[in-house]
């Protein structure tokens, strides 16, 4: 079977997702280390805002990245002092994470910077464009969390 390159490429939903991803961390690189975070601590940082006390373990299923990865995150992002982790109190196997006051004053300029980007790979587009193209992701999201879930079953 012989498979043509171009063809995929010209048809790659992947390939385009995994540029948009290095070009965005590439252009948001500078402002975000001048923030005294890494790029891939900013889902971290929103996720543990947005609900604190989740448990380190939903955490990692929400943004669907290992749990290692997870907890090698949060470690780093504890030792800079934007989350702390504590035991439940109902499971002591289990962490429940939160954010501190650092983080609350790092999530203005933080958003302001994402934000921008949002709008800079909005550019041209209309605001219908806009919610077409954000609900498609959306949907191609839950195709692959439903897919997931029924390989774990």
């Amino acid at each position: 079977m012989t498979i043509d390159l171009d063809a995929f490429e010209a048809r790659s939903l992947g390939r385009r997702l995994s540029t948009l991803h290095r070009l965005g961390a590439a252009h948001r690189a500078a402002a975000i280390a001048e923030l005294g975070v890494a790029s891939s601590e900013i889902a971290l940082l929103i996720s543990v805002t947005q609900e604190p006390g989740l448990i380190q373990d939903a955490l990692a299923r929400q943004l669907a990245i290992d749990r290692a990865l997870a907890a090698r995150g949060l470690a780093a992002l504890e030792k800079k002092g934007l989350v702390r982790r504590e035991e439940a109190p109902d499971d002591r196997r289990c962490k429940r994470v939160y954010p501190t006051d650092a983080t609350q004053t790092l999530m203005e300029p933080l958003l302001t910077l994402l934000q921008g980007q949002n709008e800079l790979l909005f550019e041209g587009f209309d605001g219908e464009e806009r919610d077409a193209c954000l609900s498609y992701l959306d949907r191609m999201v839950a195709n692959l969390r439903g897919a997931m879930e029924a390989d774990r079953h």
